[in-house]
């Protein structure tokens, strides 16, 4: 994933915080899982974050309970 950033001025959607460490010190740009889920509501393309967000725990990404609860209210959840 790291390398297809290199390759232009894109995104690259990464989780892991080496992971994003290491993107960031090469200069690509990083979002996250929650991220994505977050610019998807804000841009109208899903009604509710938090169904999404709720499927991302079940499938065992970690989410502290105090950032998803800041996360989920600019959104209006």
């Amino acid at each position: 994933m790291i390398a297809h950033g290199l390759a232009g001025p894109r995104w690259v959607v990464l989780d892991d915080l080496a992971a994003r460490r290491c993107a960031v010190a090469h200069g690509v740009a990083v979002i996250g899982s929650l991220g994505v889920v977050l610019r998807s509501k804000h841009r109208g393309l899903l009604d509710e974050a938090k169904p999404w967000v709720t499927k991302l725990i079940e499938a065992e990404m970690f989410m502290d309970a105090r950032l998803l609860e800041l996360a989920l209210e600019p959104v209006g959840e």
